[in-house]
């Protein structure tokens, strides 16, 4: 007998192990998942109909060097409104008090608006978008292009018309602070950061309108502030024509314009309906994945399955000891057990069998001990041990039959359970998807339709944008007081005009005449500062080809006051240089700003003098050759006479190519005198000189 149940419970062990790792197909294939429920994006068709409408009417994004970038940072806009505010508060009359309130109050609404989008300097959340007012964000929360023309037509009316004495420097500075912080908010299309002003027109109409007001006045550029004030506009009026351009406020309806209309809102419900169909698919794929491994786990523990449901009913009769409950005695709560406990292992008879059989307990003489327990509940074949239950006391119950019926159904859940997980984990494991096991395939899959959702966000983004541009060139805009109106239109168009006329004119042109001349100025002088210093400090080798070169002396063939003398000339001679280096790039980044307002239709001038308006022309078409120059490109004999050479005024001025090209030749020179200060450890030097 003893080496019968060896026997056994060796044959128990190997049929645990067959059970818990169980024998697979080299691999399940499920790969026939993503036939039925594909995670994929449009068709490469949509998608070359996406990229060529885009192409055709994506807006121009590109952003001068010398212009600050979009921010979502607009925390400081009420304080900037605010010392608008001061400068007036202090030197104006009682009767523009309400003026002043209504300033502040404008801005104190439009600085909660923001901040209840995320629109702040805390914030690195991407705003929502809301288009003409019509989408609001998730709180109802929108940016009232009201209340922003408001507070400046307030500004522009007090500054014009009002009584105030103030310091108009101070003011046009404050003022274009302001300006180029709301240009770069989106006003008529959303900006990069996906925010745009509902009734944004108005908005940009009154801007506009400040704008004209500080080009009408005066600048004189010799004054710091007058020309930081001057490039701020500049900068502002850049982002505004960009908006009024990309909102399609300049575009002339076509046929061809209706049927691209037609079918970017064609390609708008096609992504749509992938977007839908790419997150649902993703997790019918889920469900799947879980249901074939439920089925799975049920094939392989068979009839295990029905013994666990089994048990875990009557462990719910011993979990709790017997005790008096709610006026219910304990003797009848104990019979109530043992009646039901009976009546399951009439069901669970035959179930128990096949787990004795199966040898999933490691240790035999623990079902041993389990079969006979349970026998006390047959009563037709075991009637005398069936009684004794009947008769046995709350306490004894509990503490011997309850007890350990508990013990094994937990036992026999328990190992029923390590089971399910252990089979779970093997198919897992061997289960392949795409050559990949589950956890790997969901992973990808994970990564897969986070990249196609983003590529069919970015075309529905595209396509939106499009149909926006569209539908304003071609008069399909619903002209309600969130989206301006048609005498808006007229508004910001009649201003853009003024404006560009001062830029492309009078302004421009006097701007580009200081820059220009106070550069060559400045690179003169460094020319001169630089020739007296190498007789004092360099070496000077004329070359083969006739040229000079300069070489800077090794520090240890000088004294420590020789090389402090360097020192002392080289760093403010290198910095006159920066100087008209900045000036030329300042002047540069001007015309390359504008470019676009320069066209051919100006005035001549009288009696064959260049207009203001050609002479600026001349800057832009002299910077292009000089670039070219620059780059080691050739240009032609005609096109450097005719835009290099060429001078203008009584005083012969150069273009700005010209100027450029000087300021590129003291280069060199600029960097000999760099390679000086750090051989000799300049900025070293000076500081021990003066501590």
């Amino acid at each position: 007998m003893k080496k019968r149940t060896m026997t056994s419970a060796v044959c128990s062990l190997v049929f645990l192990q067959s059970l818990i790792l169980p024998a697979f197909s080299a691999e399940t294939d499920l790969t026939q998942i993503e036939t039925k429920l594909p995670v994929t994006g449009i068709s490469a068709q949509d998608q070359s109909r996406v990229d060529a409408l885009f192409k055709l009417y994506r807006p121009y994004s590109e952003k001068p060097k010398a212009c600050p970038l979009e921010s979502n940072h607009h925390k400081e806009i009420l304080s900037k409104i605010e010392n608008i505010r001061n400068l007036f508060k202090d030197n104006c009359m009682d009767q523009d008090q309400a003026r002043l309130d209504a300033i502040l109050t404008g801005a104190q609404s439009i600085q909660n608006s923001l901040n209840e989008l995320g629109v702040d300097a805390d914030s690195n959340t991407t705003v929502n978008t809301l288009i003409n007012g019509d989408i609001p964000a998730g709180d109802g929360t929108t940016v009232s292009g009201a209340q922003i023309a408001n507070v400046f037509n307030n500004i522009n009316n007090i500054f014009l018309n009002g009584k105030c004495k103030l310091n108009k420097g101070s003011f046009l500075e404050q003022t274009a602070d302001i300006i180029q912080s709301f240009a770069q908010m989106g006003l008529l299309v959303p900006n990069q950061n996906g925010l745009v002003i509902a009734g944004g027109g108005l908005a940009l109409s009154s801007i506009l309108r400040a704008i004209d007001s500080i080009f009408t006045d005066r600048f004189n550029f010799d004054e710091i502030k007058d020309r930081q004030t001057f490039i701020k506009l500049n900068c502002a009026f850049y982002d505004l024509r960009q908006d009024v351009q990309n909102a399609g406020l300049m575009d002339v309806g076509t046929d061809q314009h209706k049927d691209d209309l037609e079918t970017a809102k064609a390609l708008i419900k096609s992504v749509e309906a992938k977007i839908k169909e790419v997150t649902t698919n993703k997790e019918k794929i889920q469900k799947e994945i879980e249901t074939a491994k439920a089925e799975h786990i049920k094939k392989t523990l068979d009839d295990l399955v029905p013994l666990e449901d089994s048990v875990k009913k009557a462990l719910s009769q011993v979990q709790i000891p017997v005790a008096d409950t709610d006026g219910v005695p304990a003797t009848t709560i104990k019979l109530r057990a043992i009646n039901n406990l009976a009546k399951l292992y009439l069901t669970m008879k035959s179930q128990l069998d096949a787990w004795f059989d199966s040898g999933l307990n490691s240790i035999p003489v623990m079902d041993i001990m389990m079969k006979q327990e349970l026998s006390k509940l047959d009563f037709a074949t075991n009637p005398t041990e069936f009684q004794n239950l009947i008769g046995m006391d709350v306490k004894e119950f509990n503490n011997t039959f309850r007890a350990n019926l508990l013990f094994h159904f937990e036992r026999v859940t328990g190992d029923i359970a390590a089971s399910r997980e252990a089979i779970a984990k093997k198919w897992l494991k061997d289960t392949l998807i795409h050559g990949k096991d589950v956890a790997a395939y969901l992973k990808d899959l994970d990564k897969r339709v986070l990249e196609t959702s983003k590529k069919l966000t970015e075309a529905q983004k595209q396509m939106m944008t499009t149909e926006k541009r569209l539908a304003s060139a071609l008069g399909e805009s619903d002209f309600t007081s969130s989206d301006d109106g048609s005498e808006n239109v007229v508004n910001i168009l009649s201003q853009y005009e003024e404006i560009a006329s001062q830029v492309y004119g009078k302004w421009g042109y006097e701007f580009m005449d200081y820059t220009t001349q106070t550069a060559v100025k400045k690179n003169d002088d460094f020319h001169s500062k630089f020739e007296k210093f190498a007789r004092n400090h360099l070496d000077k080798v004329v070359m083969d080809n006739g040229k000079a070169e300069y070489l800077v002396r090794h520090p240890s063939e000088l004294s420590e006051l020789r090389i402090m003398y360097a020192c002392q000339d080289a760093m403010p001679f290198r910095r006159v240089y920066k100087y008209a280096d900045g000036l030329v790039q300042q002047g540069y980044d001007f015309i390359e700003t504008n470019k676009r307002l320069f066209h051919a239709d100006v005035p001549s001038g009288l009696f064959g003098i260049r207009s203001k308006f050609r002479l600026l022309q001349m800057h832009h078409k002299s910077s292009i050759f000089a670039k070219k120059i620059i780059g080691g490109q050739r240009v032609s004999r005609d096109n450097y006479e005719n835009y290099i050479e060429a001078r203008y005024g009584s005083k012969q001025k150069k273009f700005l190519g010209a100027v450029m090209l000087d300021v590129d030749a003291s280069r060199t020179k600029a960097g000999v005198l760099q390679k000086l200060i750090e051989a000799y450890q300049c900025d070293k030097v000076t500081m021990e000189e003066t501590n």
